[in-house]
């Protein structure tokens, strides 16, 4: 029985054994030329597929990218080298010039518009806090791959902060910014200038004693009470619309008084009443070319009749300026 297996497992050796012909072709000086050529060719061509299956996997992420950039930042093309897809370390000593070194040009790509950089934020008053809010939420919008998440807005902007803002941010704020949001932060620094409820009431009193002044424009005056109502709970489109009209000055509410039917909303308003008052500025200023005011008319000749009379005694003849 032991002999029996012993002598299977010799017959077993013999058989996984490299044959003599495998031994010559492989390692053996006997080797033809014509072999390794073509040992050689059969290595290129499959290194050449390896390298063709690279640059397809390539161009596929590119038209991915253009078609990103065309639903994006207006991008319609790119350049890309393919030197700069890496080569396998068994591609062979002999490389494919063509495929490393040139280019591949798909088409001219347009510069990117870079966002403007914040300013640094004291938190002086109401006003900085609302343009530098403005300013970074132009920002967000303008490179919205670059902000994904709420914390990325907070952690970009929070570097603007400077002074007292800066201190109470860091001071409260814990270092986990999975849960923070954009409104909250901007929440908080002004709650740092104000107290929130001293400052609710003073902007509604704000609001009801907002009139326009005589030399404010319509757009101005629009403005400062949308600045005013941000501040404050949401108000209705009727109440927005109403509450600027009896803020106007009494003669472009006299000029809207004319129309039939008004707007119905704030902005289409605004739009008539800024069309009114530049009618009003232009009628005015043609009513004193026409019908110059008698002060002009006095001024006029004092300028030319009291020369002689100042020079005599150094006192302004106000009498005669005047026409007396």
């Amino acid at each position: 029985m032991a002999m029996s297996n012993l002598q299977t497992e010799n017959d077993n050796t013999v058989d996984d054994a490299p044959s003599g012909d495998d031994a010559l072709d492989r390692d053996s000086p006997g080797r033809t030329a014509a072999n390794i050529d073509e040992e050689i060719a059969q290595v290129l061509r499959e290194r050449d597929r390896l390298l063709k299956q690279q640059q397809l996997e390539t161009l596929r992420r590119e038209v991915i990218t253009l078609k990103n950039r065309l639903r994006g930042d207006g991008t319609s093309c790119d350049t890309t080298p393919l030197g700069d897809t890496p080569i396998p370390d068994n591609a062979g000593p002999v490389m494919n010039k063509r495929s490393v070194d040139e280019t591949l040009p798909i088409c001219n790509v347009r510069p990117r518009i870079r966002a403007k950089e914040l300013l640094l934020y004291y938190g002086k008053n109401i006003k900085e806090h609302q343009n530098w809010t403005l300013d970074a939420r132009n920002i967000f919008l303008f490179s919205p791959d670059d902000f994904p998440r709420e914390q990325d807005k907070v952690i970009y902007a929070m570097q603007y902060l400077a002074g007292e803002p800066k201190e109470t941010w860091f001071r409260n704020k814990t270092r986990d910014y999975s849960t923070v949001t954009w409104e909250g932060f901007a929440k908080f620094l002004l709650d740092i200038i104000e107290d929130p409820v001293n400052r609710q009431l003073h902007i509604a009193q704000m609001y009801t004693d907002a009139v326009q002044l005589p030399n404010q424009s319509v757009h101005a005056f629009d403005s400062y009470l949308g600045t005013l109502e941000a501040q404050l709970p949401p108000y209705s489109e009727d109440h927005m619309r109403t509450h600027f009209f009896t803020k106007l000055r009494p003669d472009i509410q006299a000029a809207l008084t004319m129309y039939q039917d008004l707007p119905t909303t704030r902005s289409n308003l605004v739009a008539l009443a800024a069309q009114l008052e530049s009618n009003l500025r232009k009628g005015n200023a043609a009513k004193s070319k026409v019908n110059p005011s008698p002060n002009a008319h006095a001024g006029s000749k004092s300028g030319l009749s009291t020369k002689s009379a100042e020079d005599k005694d150094h006192k302004p003849t106000e009498g005669k300026a005047k026409g007396k």
